[in-house]
């Protein structure tokens, strides 16, 4: 019942983002996702081997590619998240998480 419950305020959560933040915060809602639903713990950190493309994120997130691009760029140069060849790396998923909450400066 906890879990069922868990997953029930982890959707509120999501929806949240989702209808009433900025892209960047969107983006990161949906790696967030990813992360946890597709990513396997490694010593790298959480990684995905799935192949998410930068316009799969785009449609989930309800914005243009190029928006979703940019600010996965801002991840990447601070560290958030990695792509190596398809597969995306998340070294700290705590960090990530904290960009959510942060006061919405970027780089």
């Amino acid at each position: 019942m906890s879990k069922l419950l868990g997953d029930y305020a982890e959707t509120l959560s999501r929806i949240e983002h989702l209808v009433f933040s900025d892209a960047y915060r969107r983006v990161i809602s949906v790696l967030l996702y990813i992360a946890k639903h597709f990513g396997e713990e490694t010593k790298q950190g959480v990684v995905v081997d799935h192949r998410f493309t930068q316009q799969d994120i785009a449609t989930l997130v309800g914005v243009a590619r190029e928006t979703a691009s940019i600010e996965i760029g801002i991840l990447e140069k601070k560290g958030l998240v990695k792509y190596i060849d398809h597969s995306m790396i998340f070294k700290n998923i705590k960090n990530l998480e904290l960009e959510l909450t942060a006061d919405g400066t970027k780089l």
